[in-house]
């Protein structure tokens, strides 16, 4: 996340893309869009594999935005967080852990193979995922949270406004 100085820096450098655009350019949009009228905006960023969701974050970034990745958060909370980790151990067995890391491919053996260990791994870490995007997030006026399996995961109810991204086969075999 960037600080408000830096914030104000990107404005100034980009209001060129701004140039001639005028308040009433917007009036006619949903109330969601007159940002100077909200507090704080979260966003959620999600669609298939290789649609660019990742490229969609770098662009919010470019711009200022804070932007979290919701795998790379589950992937810390495994590391860092005693719950995450005492879930892996009782799923994976002390095997999991490889001089104090976990061995994330052997967990992911286990419980992609059993939908019962999955279901436990799941409700332990994507609460703690959840309270980690939320702190990281709360002095953000915009935040964006990519994450891959928002609706499957029934997430978006957390979130101002979700953003779906898609691309055809073709470009996405590129």
């Amino acid at each position: 996340c960037q600080s408000r100085d830096e914030i104000e820096a990107i404005k100034a450098s980009d209001a060129r893309l701004f140039e001639g655009t005028k308040k009433a350019d917007v009036a006619g949009l949903p109330p969601i869009f007159t940002l100077e009228k909200m507090e704080k905006i979260t966003i959620a960023l999600t669609g298939g594999m290789g649609c660019g969701k990742s490229q969609a974050a770098a662009a919010f970034a470019e711009f200022g935005v804070c932007v979290l990745d919701a795998d790379k958060l589950a992937r810390e909370a495994l590391e860092c967080d005693p719950r995450a980790r005492a879930v892996v151990g009782e799923i994976a067995g002390e095997e999991a852990f490889k001089d104090g890391r976990v061995d994330r491919k052997l967990v992911a053996q286990k419980v992609f193979a059993d939908a019962r260990k999955l279901a436990r791994l799941e409700s332990v870490v994507h609460p703690i995922v959840a309270e980690m995007w939320r702190k990281r997030t709360e002095n953000a006026r915009i935040a964006v949270v990519e994450i891959p399996l928002l609706f499957e995961k029934k997430l978006e109810k957390e979130f101002d406004l979700c953003v779906s991204v898609y691309c055809g086969e073709r470009v996405r075999a590129r």
